[in-house]
């Protein structure tokens, strides 16, 4: 079979699974582990968790399954090591399932086979390897509105306001601090889906006012 068949959404009984031709020795299979396999995307990607299926014989891993492996996380020429992972079991639907803490960043991930569960070097099959992008956009930047008051009178209330950066960020909240509560206090209140932030002079005084990413 193809790699290609690796992303089909097949697995099980039916699956077009990829697969060391079939042989009783290594004479018969020209293939060996260590295998890689190149998934290649379009374009960059940023990968948060990943799917391995593999052949079942009833409740047991088929010995051909894929069992130790490395992950590379591959952009442009330049391959990094993501981890070194064994199948030892699966879920109920014949999945390993790996998480990465750190979302990984790939235009394409090799996963190289280094055995199969029998240890047998000319046999090796998987049935479904599927890939869980990030679809959250992050914030880049964050500006403050051109409306904001530089000087403040002492008892005074004034609104201050900023804009997260992109526009279709997932998260626009953001915080606002000011290095001196005893001069400029920040107030904070919330409107629906946001907050809200004005500024009280209590006293005279310079202050630096702050804001961060939520």
């Amino acid at each position: 079979m193809g790699v290609d068949k690796l992303i089909d959404g097949k697995w099980g009984a039916d699956a077009n699974r990829f697969e060391f031709k079939w042989g009783n020795n290594g004479d018969e299979v020209p293939a060996r582990v260590p295998y890689w396999v190149l998934f290649n995307f379009d374009g960059q990607k940023t990968i948060t968790d990943m799917t391995i299926r593999v052949r079942v014989d009833g409740t047991n891993i088929n010995t051909g399954a894929l069992k130790d492996f490395e992950l590379y996380a591959v952009n442009g020429e330049e391959e990094t090591k993501i981890g070194d992972y064994s199948i030892t079991e699966v879920d109920s639907k014949q999945g390993f399932n790996i998480h990465f803490d750190a979302p990984v960043q790939a235009e394409k991930i090799k996963l190289n086979a280094m055995n199969s569960q029998n240890g047998i070097e000319y046999k090796l099959n998987i049935d479904e390897v599927e890939f869980y992008q990030n679809e959250a956009t992050y914030a880049e930047d964050i500006v403050f509105d051109e409306n904001n008051v530089s000087t403040i009178g002492v008892g005074q209330l004034k609104a201050f306001k900023a804009t997260v950066l992109p526009e279709n960020v997932t998260n626009g909240l953001y915080s606002v601090e000011s290095d001196k509560p005893e001069v400029v206090s920040v107030i904070r209140t919330v409107d629906d889906d946001h907050y809200n932030y004005t500024l009280y002079a209590k006293k005279q005084g310079k202050v630096c006012i702050d804001n961060y990413f939520k």
